[in-house]
């Protein structure tokens, strides 16, 4: 089976027997040396020779499976843009196509921001099931790529996603796509003085899985209530992963969204 077979096959089966690549390299790092390779090789050239595309492509599919949402929206941005040109796409191109599209919407669906519109907009309104751009007299970007195509990247980027944690940044849309769903946050403790009125989300010992210790974690301007089954005893920085969710907090006479996590690893750094 080949590098990219494999790659796919990993990356894309459906849930029910998702079989999730396991790291070997440092992601972050890895995304580094390819961009500093594409970067030195496209000041030189816009074109890439093919030796040089097919080692970038090699070295950042590596980092995307290790991890990296960076890698795995710029590994797909790097496919389509190569293999979408003026020529319609060709039968042959399809497993390609795929593993393109389905790396950014992967990206995309982990909440990385610049995944979100990194396609073309009818490509990514199929890929993250959202309203479809409406449909002009002349044929938009993506159209003449085929349905069934996208909706195969789709659906494995679906179960693949499930592999690596979601990413949030400073917008809210990061933080709704990760609603739900496995994400780790990197944060500061909260100052008890700082700690706004929040209602109780732990739960009592004794409770098969039970997280009674409650505890405020500052991500940026979103103060995040985070249940663990020990005290928190980091007293700055720290990252905390687990299952993130939103929640309606009463204020007064009014609600505003807030944001809980049921943390299931602790790091302070």
């Amino acid at each position: 089976m080949s590098t990219l077979t494999l790659a796919i096959a990993l990356l894309l089966v459906p849930a029910k027997a998702l079989v999730c690549p396991k790291p070997k390299v440092d992601g972050a790092a890895q995304y580094a040396v390819g961009k500093a390779q594409l970067d030195r090789l496209r000041a030189q050239d816009e074109h890439l020779p093919k030796k040089d595309y097919d080692q970038i492509v090699q070295t950042w599919r590596a980092a995307a499976e290790a991890g990296s949402v960076d890698a795995q929206r710029a590994l797909g941005v790097l496919m389509f843009g190569t293999l979408y040109t003026n020529d319609a796409p060709k039968p042959a191109e399809k497993a390609a196509y795929v593993e393109a599209m389905a790396w950014v919407a992967v990206a995309a669906r982990r909440g990385d921001a610049e995944a979100q519109t990194a396609l073309p907009p009818a490509i990514m309104a199929a890929l993250l099931e959202r309203e479809a751009p409406k449909a002009g007299d002349e044929a938009g970007p993506g159209d003449d790529v085929p349905a069934a195509w996208v909706a195969a990247a789709r659906d494995r980027a679906k179960a693949g996603v499930n592999c690596w944690p979601c990413s949030v940044g400073a917008d809210d849309a990061s933080w709704k796509a990760c609603d739900g769903r496995r994400t780790t946050l990197v944060g500061h403790v909260t100052p008890p003085e700082r700690v706004t009125n929040h209602p109780v989300h732990s739960t009592p010992p004794g409770v098969p899985g039970a997280r009674p210790h409650q505890g405020y974690v500052d991500v940026g301007d979103r103060q995040v209530v985070v249940v663990t089954a020990q005290p928190i005893a980091c007293k700055g920085p720290l990252s905390v992963s687990g299952h993130l969710r939103s929640v309606e907090v009463p204020k007064g006479p009014h609600t505003y969204r807030g944001w809980v996590m049921h943390a299931d690893t602790v790091t302070c750094r």
